[in-house]
């Protein structure tokens, strides 16, 4: 997509910049660098159908694979222990999740921009709202693989608690010297009472 438009036409003329957004940005010539293209180039073209009309074809081959791999787990002849067969699942699942972001992120901002380069919506204020759209992806994708892979939700847990905070349980009690807590402090456990 980068080499294919390399021959893209810009210009930090204020006039012309002016004149790209419909004369509706006041004190443009206070921008150190303003950079306009037009829709009639094809280079620009070719851009906003990259991004958007292109994710169609790799978002129906994402769910086809996932399809597939939930198919082949749950196959009679598949081998693996139900412990690893529902980690599979879970691993599915978050990254069923994370590439669904993108739909409420990159789909919103690709819309709009063609809106806004064809005039079906003549304001300059939806610029501000791709780029928030286009922002809320990578701070979204954390969190979705935090709360979905557990190796990584332990390790943040560890990570913000780890002081050791009593126990209050009606039934045990932290003196006994058979229990303990695990390295998150959310799970007592009994230890082997023959090793005590």
């Amino acid at each position: 997509m980068v080499i294919s438009i390399r021959d893209i036409e810009i210009t930090s003329n204020f006039t012309i910049n002016s004149n790209y957004t419909l004369w509706q940005l006041d004190n443009l010539d206070r921008y150190r660098t303003v950079v306009g293209t037009s829709v009639a180039q094809l280079s620009t073209l070719w851009v906003a159908c990259c991004v958007s009309l292109l994710c169609i074809p790799i978002y129906s081959v994402m769910f086809y694979c996932r399809f597939r791999i939930l198919k082949m787990l749950e196959r009679p002849g598949y081998m693996f222990n139900t412990t690893t067969t529902l980690q599979i699942r879970r691993l599915v699942k978050a990254l069923t999740v994370q590439s669904m972001i993108p739909v409420f992120t990159l789909f919103p901002a690709s819309l709009i921009f063609l809106s806004t380069q064809f005039h079906v919506i003549e304001t300059t204020k939806f610029g501000y709202i791709i780029i928030s759209l286009l922002s809320l992806s990578p701070t979204i994708d954390p969190l979705v693989t935090i709360y979905y892979v557990q190796p990584y939700r332990k390790y943040i847990v560890d990570l913000l608690w780890f002081e050791e905070r009593p126990q209050i349980s009606p039934f045990l009690s932290n003196a006994d010297p058979r229990f303990y807590r695990s390295r998150s402090n959310s799970v007592l456990m009994m230890r082997n009472t023959h090793f005590v």
